[in-house]
């Protein structure tokens, strides 16, 4: 069972509750996959976007990533942005850039990681991750350039803080 929030079509969430069932909720914040094997990172960064207004979902490997972003495109849905380690148990966050991005080439898709090489930099930028930021990093930069990404893709945050997303 994947347990957090996944999107939905019309702007509402869905929560998924202790066995797999799922309630709708009124939030209409851009919906964020967080693909983070260490749980205690992965609760750091949700909450941080959570407090800033996202709906997170949170993966633990790469194969609960490629589960979950199947799910979600199986029901015509997709993530506002994808958060995504590199060196994650099951497939790592190299393939799950890849899967991405053979789907869908708009999803902006910011990679976290200790590798710091620009050898490392560059290869997942060429291969579609859209920012790199390296381990240890700062959560208001990393909030900086989850915006900055969404304002790329024609998506900005208003102004006010809890306020809903804007489309332009």
């Amino acid at each position: 069972v994947v347990h957090g929030i996944l999107p939905v079509k019309d702007g509402a969430r869905r929560r998924m509750k202790k066995g797999g069932a799922s309630v709708t909720d009124a939030t209409t914040g851009v919906t964020v996959l967080i693909v983070e094997d260490d749980a205690h990172i992965s609760g750091i960064v949700a909450d941080c976007l959570g407090n800033a207004g996202y709906v997170c979902t949170q993966a633990f490997s790469g194969t609960e990533a490629r589960l979950v972003l199947e799910a979600a495109a199986a029901r015509g849905e997709r993530f506002d942005v994808v958060v995504c380690d590199l060196m994650l148990p099951g497939l790592p966050g190299e393939d799950i850039v890849r899967l991405i991005r053979t789907a869908d080439a708009h999803t902006p898709i910011v990679v976290t990681s200790a590798r710091t090489s620009a050898t490392d930099k560059v290869n997942l930028l060429k291969l579609g991750a859209d920012d790199y930021l390296a381990k240890p990093f700062d959560l208001d930069e990393l909030l900086a350039r989850i915006e900055v990404q969404l304002r790329h893709r024609g998506r900005a945050l208003a102004s006010q803080p809890g306020g809903d997303v804007l489309c332009v």
